[in-house]
């Protein structure tokens, strides 16, 4: 993928998975949401894991992360802004 693509906003922590509402992603329709599972993500060019799952309605679908195991606070993710690298 050349550039980096903004994926959006992290809104919650489950353990050692993150949740990314696509609400807040431009232009990611479910077609291309597929496309994206399993691709690392990173925070400030951090690697912090890979979209282990989509979730969630047709429309309106969620990215699911699991964190790499090296984050031993994900909460702090919490509000920071989630690239696709």
């Amino acid at each position: 993928m050349g550039a980096d693509l903004k994926l959006g906003k992290i809104t919650s922590c489950v353990g050692d998975m993150i949740i990314v509402p696509s609400s807040d992603s431009e232009g990611i329709s479910l077609k291309s949401a597929r496309g994206l599972y399993g691709k690392n993500v990173s925070v400030n060019k951090l690697n912090i894991g890979r979209i282990s799952d989509i979730i969630g309605r047709v429309d309106m679908p969620y990215f699911v992360v699991r964190l790499s195991g090296k984050f031993k606070n994900p909460d702090a993710f919490i509000g920071k802004t989630l690239y696709v690298s």
